[in-house]
């Protein structure tokens, strides 16, 4: 006998993965009995029982997935049509085909009630629920899920900024680099060239496969920092464009970076020093005004990166605003699932958000001796601690130093060569503030 497509490709497949293959290859099978039976014009209630039989049995196997982060709340579809009438029976009368035969009466399975376009659009829905959660069939000869060899250099406009990089073309082994992938073909077009747009990033980890920390995510963020997607004119600074504060990142950080910045806000989900952007505890002022700043800067060229635990803890009106999710699925070889963030922007109800998987993608780690990757761990290990990045006027005003003293301190630290907008980040002042300070002459 030989094996089926699907059998080939993942012979090496834990048992409830091939379950959930054999009930799809299953209910294929009764579809195309369906099928066949309706051409001939001679369906039978059989196979209608049996399609709902493979389909209650395809929904149990999936439903044990039913927490993944990657499902929506309505994307189980509802069975209870079916569940309801097991074990119940129907009342049918029919009329004899013999002549004079009158009527008769029967006791059938009350399944037999059920529209044969529900069954049909059931057994649909339930294809697309295995295919968004990964169980779909895949050729033999395996191709990455977004072909790199689509576009090529040549048909991209030219960068706003001649140092940053033309996506490139080619073949790979089903995992693209970032210079290959998506991703960056995407962000060149709406940032790098054309009309201003920002990008907005979310990255978290797979704990089935992962850690729940150390996963990587902060170094894959600050690595498509430093490496890919931050072009402005001082480079990337972890000290200025790195915070676990979302207020940080409303108040400050959008006013004080330049075009073509990369903006990290790490943790977003909250520590015990700050709120983020969760979804159950993100209605403080600050946590809105993120949101707000993020909808309201979208045309600045700049790329925002949301780093957080579970892509679910992130508040719906944040995600409204992502453009790409980077599930890391290998922290030791670096490999990371790339999925678009599309929300459903007529459904004004439930919100609902799609999110396709498109590409494997792989990137280079950040050296753990970085300076910048130094001053991001520090801000997380004193977050964690419950400090906090700002201040309230309160303990403002019990740390308060004279303007004058201030100043001084200000002047001394840029004579000995610290750049003015790592001085800002230490005072919290703008670079244009520290800029008039050190300038400053005497009447």
């Amino acid at each position: 006998m030989s094996r089926s497509r699907q059998q080939q490709t993942d012979d090496d497949d834990p048992q409830p993965k091939r379950l959930i293959y054999e009930k799809k290859e299953r209910l294929q099978q009764i579809r195309d009995r369906y099928w066949e039976e309706g051409v001939e014009g001679q369906r039978s209630n059989q196979t209608k029982r049996w399609l709902a039989t493979v389909m209650l049995q395809f929904y149990d196997v999936l439903h044990e997935y039913r927490d993944e982060t990657v499902l929506s709340d309505d994307d189980f579809p509802d069975i209870s049509p079916i569940r309801e009438r097991i074990g119940e029976q129907t009342t049918v009368i029919s009329s004899s085909k013999r002549v004079g035969g009158g009527q008769t009466v029967e006791t059938v399975p009350a399944i037999n009630e059920l529209s044969e376009a529900y069954l049909i659009d059931l057994s649909e829905q339930l294809d697309d629920l295995a295919k968004k959660l990964g169980f779909s069939a895949q050729p033999i000869t395996q191709r990455p899920m977004y072909h790199v060899g689509i576009r090529n250099e040549s048909e991209y406009d030219e960068p706003v900024v001649d140092s940053i990089a033309k996506p490139l073309a080619g073949d790979d082994d089903g995992i693209s680099g970032i210079r290959y992938s998506k991703l960056y073909h995407d962000w060149y077009s709406r940032v790098a060239t054309g009309n201003p747009n920002d990008y907005v990033i979310a990255i978290s980890a797979d704990p089935r496969s992962t850690g729940v920390s150390g996963t990587g995510k902060t170094t894959l963020g600050g690595g498509l920092a430093k490496d890919w997607f931050d072009h402005s004119e001082s480079g990337y600074d972890a000290d200025v464009q790195y915070t676990l504060d979302a207020s940080t990142l409303a108040y400050d950080m959008y006013n004080e970076t330049d075009e073509l910045s990369v903006l990290i806000g790490d943790e977003m989900q909250g520590t015990p020093a700050t709120s983020g952007l969760n979804a159950k505890r993100s209605m403080k002022g600050e946590a809105l005004d993120t949101i707000n700043a993020i909808a309201a800067g979208r045309s600045d060229r700049k790329t925002v990166i949301l780093i957080v635990q579970d892509l679910k803890a992130l508040n719906k009106d944040a995600l409204t605003f992502v453009d790409s999710w980077l599930l890391i699925r290998n922290d030791r070889e670096f490999i990371a699932t790339h999925y678009e963030v599309a929300p459903d922007v007529f459904d004004l109800q439930s919100r609902q958000t799609r999110t396709p998987g498109v590409e494997r993608i792989t990137w280079n780690s950040l050296p753990k001796d970085d300076p910048d990757y130094r001053v991001m761990e520090e801000k997380k290990a004193r977050a964690k601690k419950g400090q906090r990045e700002y201040q309230t006027d309160e303990e403002e005003e019990d740390d308060e130093i004279s303007k004058d003293a201030r100043d001084d301190k200000i002047r001394d630290l840029y004579e000995q060569g610290i750049p003015q907008k790592k001085i800002a980040g230490a005072f919290g002042l703008t670079q244009q503030s520290v800029s008039n300070i050190v300038n400053e002459t005497e009447d």
